[in-house]
């Protein structure tokens, strides 16, 4: 107990410090070439004005967007894969992020543009594709009376090729659609505002307190069902709350960023190895490390062939596609699955 407390003190430390040079690496690196001592005078309104304005009105908030993304993402992540019990399940490997996806081309299709309650109507649509698409995997994979991981991991893989197929079907159709639905479908961070800021910031927070509430149900969860209600878990009422609490959070990240894959498989499972499935520990150092991956990776994507840039969704695929097979191919699971 003291060495993983001990760990994840060492992980927050070594983290925080990463995440600090990550943010000074994001600020200075883009389009415009600016120094790294540019960037922190302008950061501080003691540049140029022209400066001044790239860093807060274009970098600083596509930079917390991603933070916000990632570390959203990787919690989720984690949560899937303790409720499941599962080390591949994640948002988008179970089909979430293309339910979600699927949700906002059908709103950019027929143009729906009206706010409800602050959220756009894109927003609105990708949270009910994200909401439908779990609600179907969990009934496949409870169709025996028994939650099945392996049949809850292929009922998402099935469910993310259908609801890409009929991505490519709209995009198809509607080419007059296509540039801004294949936003979606790769992901990018290019139209980051602060805007958008103002309400997936909110979102992600509560949902945040929400699942850190529910760490110890995770734990017990995570023993397996009857183990968990004789520890005092209300099974029925964990799971529901925590679905709900993250398809949210996704149906809102994709709505904002489109589909990112694979933060929330690799980041939790890696972190899992080094400090185990407590996730009063997990799913902090989980936002951290989430956050300061995919910052590296927007970063990453805005300067591999600049003055344009690749998808943000195609980077994190480059390292999450391998891992993903990796877990594919090792035979033994994780000692902390069932």
């Amino acid at each position: 107990m003291e060495e993983s407390r001990r760990k994840s003190r060492k992980l927050t430390i070594i983290g925080l410090l990463l995440l600090g040079f990550a943010i000074i690496l994001g600020i200075s690196l883009g389009g415009a070439d600016m120094s790294i001592l540019e960037s922190l005078k302008a950061l501080f309104f003691l540049g140029q004005a022209s400066q001044e304005k790239i860093i807060w009105a274009i970098r600083l908030p596509r930079i917390l967007t991603a933070l916000i993304t990632g570390g959203g993402l990787a919690i989720v992540g984690a949560v899937f894969q303790g409720l499941f019990r599962n080390p591949m399940a994640d948002p988008f490997v179970l089909g979430i992020s293309s339910g979600a996806a699927l949700g906002a081309t059908i709103a950019i299709v027929l143009g729906v543009s009206i706010p409800i309650i602050g959220f756009t109507g894109i927003s609105i649509f990708a949270f009910g594709g994200a909401l439908l698409t779990m609600v179907t995997i969990f009934m496949i994979a409870r169709a025996r009376g028994s939650l099945d991981s392996n049949t809850l991991l292929l009922s998402g893989v099935a469910l993310n090729f259908f609801a890409s197929s009929i991505i490519y079907l709209f995009m198809f159709l509607r080419y007059d659609k296509m540039k801004q639905i294949i936003m979606w479908t790769f992901g990018s961070f290019s139209t980051s505002s602060w805007e958008k800021l103002y309400i997936i910031i909110p979102v992600i927070i509560i949902g945040m307190i929400i699942l850190r509430l529910f760490a110890r149900d995770l734990n017990g969860i995570m023993t397996g069902e009857t183990q968990a209600k004789s520890f005092g878990v209300d099974v029925n009422r964990a799971r529901n709350t925590i679905i709900l609490a993250s398809t949210f959070m996704i149906g809102v990240l994709v709505a904002t960023s489109g589909i990112i894959g694979f933060v929330g498989l690799m980041i939790p499972h890696l972190l899992r190895i080094v400090i185990g499935a407590d996730f009063k520990k997990l799913l902090p150092l989980s936002f951290l490390y989430g956050s300061l991956f995919l910052l590296l990776c927007d970063t990453l994507a805005r300067v591999v062939v600049k003055p344009a840039e690749l998808p943000i969704g195609a980077i994190t695929a480059f390292f999450g596609a391998p891992f993903f097979i990796f877990l594919l191919i090792r035979k033994k699971r994780d000692e902390n699955y069932v």
